[in-house]
């Protein structure tokens, strides 16, 4: 049994080691073997708003204390991974979400879970050190997002999306590659150059769009050609993003323009094809029978206009 003496002693070192413990930023609390909380350190009760227990008062709190703090879908979780800790003594590190009192919103904390040995060697109590990580956590999950929605892009089958370096193009998604040919090997050997593959900029990009990628940091989708491995020329629609480092990076956005331009030529060739046939007679606008039977003749409108055959008014 200790003497009046020592127990004077441990509790002044007891009280040196709380005032050291309430200085620091985490939320801390002290867990006996048998789980009760001994203590909590001041940044805990600010932040679970716990300020009606004094700093000593809250010796010997009930276990479910703190528990009530953390998030729903964590609690289950965590507090088996706690019990195995306690009975293996095992140091245990686990990120969980506890709830802000004043507010009630919960942000992300790294908890380690350390025993503490007496000269004997057995544990006498467990010290819970909460960092808060809510921002970093924020940033993963924005960055997990933003890379998901990257992967579903570089997915896409159509549009194409290549990633150039300088004059080659290290990357690309397979919907770039079918648009112009190359293969994935073409790909890995390094066999795709920029300029060969974009021959109609390589003179007029630095005068036309230099200087909207310097600015900018992207370029505007234009009309331009690719041409393919096979010599073949695709319009396509082409945008693209600049990075900025050592070696000029840029991010190649495709879009096969093919189908819109045979579209374009359809309508001109509709509208060319209305006009041959509209005579304009005293104010009066007819079809032009003669020129209609050619055009049915040579089967540039059959099946595709159906004009009556009459005056329009």
């Amino acid at each position: 049994m200790k003497s009046i003496t020592e127990e004077r002693k441990w509790e002044e070192k007891s009280n040196e080691q709380y005032a050291f413990i309430d200085a620091l930023p985490q939320l801390i609390w002290i867990v006996q073997p048998d789980g009760c909380v001994a203590y909590t350190n001041q940044r805990w009760r600010d932040y679970s708003g716990e300020q009606q227990l004094p700093s000593r008062a809250n010796l010997f709190l009930q276990q479910e204390i703190w528990p009530e703090n953390l998030h729903p879908e964590d609690r289950a979780y965590v507090l088996a991974l706690q019990q195995q800790a306690f009975e293996t003594g095992v140091p245990l590190t686990v990120r969980y979400r506890l709830r802000e009192g004043h507010t009630g919103a919960y942000r992300w904390f790294l908890a380690q879970v350390v025993p503490y040995y007496n000269e004997a060697g057995k544990i006498v109590r467990w010290m819970v050190s909460c960092t808060d990580i809510d921002d970093q956590k924020q940033t993963e999950d924005t960055l997990r997002q933003s890379q998901e929605r990257v992967d579903l892009l570089m997915r896409s089958s159509l549009i194409g999306i290549f990633v150039a370096e300088d004059n080659e193009i290290v990357d690309a998604n397979t919907t770039f590659l079918r648009m112009t040919g190359y293969s994935q090997k073409d790909l890995d050997q390094r066999n795709i150059q920029w300029t060969t593959t974009t021959p109609a900029l390589a003179s007029s990009f630095p005068e036309q769009v230099h200087q909207e990628v310097v600015v900018q940091h992207y370029k505007t989708p234009f009309e331009t050609e690719l041409v393919c491995k096979d010599g073949s020329k695709l319009p396509v629609l082409l945008g693209g993003i600049a990075v900025h480092g050592q070696m000029l990076q840029g991010i190649g956005i495709v879009m096969d323009n093919a189908a819109r331009h045979e579209l374009q030529q359809r309508k001109d060739s509709f509208v060319t094809s209305g006009i041959a046939l509209i005579t304009v007679t005293n104010g009066r606008m007819s079809l032009s029978q003669g020129s209609l039977q050619r055009f049915e003749h040579e089967g540039n409108l059959h099946g595709l206009i159906q004009f009556p055959r009459q005056h329009i008014a």
